[in-house]
């Protein structure tokens, strides 16, 4: 299962934001973890490299049973927490806190093709205090708890772009696509 979808991957700042301030956990989950998983928990690569999303998504998996025990509003705020450090870095700054709501829409899918690869994310709709976002993947690239902390991503990325009571919900998801709905004002 970890050699799925090899062509789908993240940028390592995405997943190390989460991970990196935690490591009393990562060690013990890195114990009972597949090798590879292991080592990305222990030795966290660079935050310019890319890394299997299946992987990313393995963690983010461990983390939530192992850690929060299938509680999945702790392990939102988790997300929020490392959302939060990667939007205020010096990089991520620019693309985010500076563009304003409506750029930080209608530029989403250019983000997320730097972020991601082998997946693709459409604005479907975009309005004032409106977006319909379409993430099309690989057959079950994501479970649904994975896709539920999107809409936590993008709810987060709309707020530090000024989006006022910015919320971001699942509308559908099927094993291909996941349709995601913004409001805000």
């Amino acid at each position: 299962v970890l050699a799925s979808h090899p062509h789908c991957t993240v940028k390592a700042s995405v997943v190390r934001e989460i991970m990196q301030p935690n490591s009393d956990w990562r060690y013990r989950i890195a114990g009972g973890a597949h090798d590879e998983l292991g080592t990305l928990l222990t030795s966290l690569p660079p935050v310019s490299s890319w890394i299997p999303e299946v992987h990313a998504n393995a963690i983010f998996a461990a983390i939530l049973d192992g850690v929060y025990g299938g509680d999945e509003a702790k392990f939102a705020t988790l997300i929020h927490d490392g959302n939060m450090r990667l939007f205020q870095s010096p990089l991520y700054r620019t693309l985010f806190w500076l563009a304003g709501v409506d750029r930080v829409v209608g530029g989403a899918a250019s983000r997320w093709s730097h972020l991601r690869k082998g997946s693709e994310l459409v604005v479907e709709e975009q309005k004032k205090g409106f977006a319909r976002l379409v993430l099309r993947f690989p057959h079950n690239l994501w479970p649904a708890f994975m896709l539920r902390m999107r809409a936590v991503t993008f709810t987060d990325a709309l707020t530090v772009a000024g989006g006022k009571g910015a919320r971001v919900d699942v509308e559908s998801t099927d094993a291909v696509r996941a349709v995601f709905v913004g409001r805000w004002s």
